[in-house]
């Protein structure tokens, strides 16, 4: 794990535990320049290696929710990636909404949040699918 996602996973885990809005990993991120494949990197790899976000549904969905922010910063704003790099992010960013939506259609009942949530995340895929 490089520096930059050492402190964008510290970001992440403070903004759950403070109750902070889930753009804050996005926002602070941001402000530290750090790039949006990094960011990505981090959220993919604190939801698929952390026993806490697959044991706490609140933190999961709030991981989810940060990724929402990061995910949409790139799809509305995809000229500021280089095309070689875009194509990569494209990618990462489908393997880990797909990993969201499996997630999501294993939980045990699903609330109106969670089908929003799904449905945000499925019209993202779309968008990502045809860039």
């Amino acid at each position: 794990m490089i520096f930059s996602e050492i402190i964008l996973s510290k970001l992440l885990s403070r903004g759950m535990r403070e109750g902070f809005s889930p753009s804050f990993f996005h926002f602070i991120g941001a402000k530290i320049d750090a790039p949006l494949n990094v960011m990505v990197d981090t959220l993919s790899a604190t939801f698929r290696r952390d026993p806490f976000y697959h044991k706490n549904n609140t933190a999961n969905r709030y991981l989810m929710r940060s990724a929402l922010h990061v995910i949409t910063e790139f799809v509305e704003n995809p000229s500021c990636i280089y095309r070689q790099n875009r194509t990569a992010l494209a990618s990462k960013c489908l393997d880990l909404i797909a990993a969201f939506l499996i997630n999501l259609s294993q939980a045990e009942f699903i609330v109106s949040d969670q089908k929003k949530l799904a449905e945000t995340l499925k019209s993202l895929q779309n968008v990502l699918e045809n860039m």
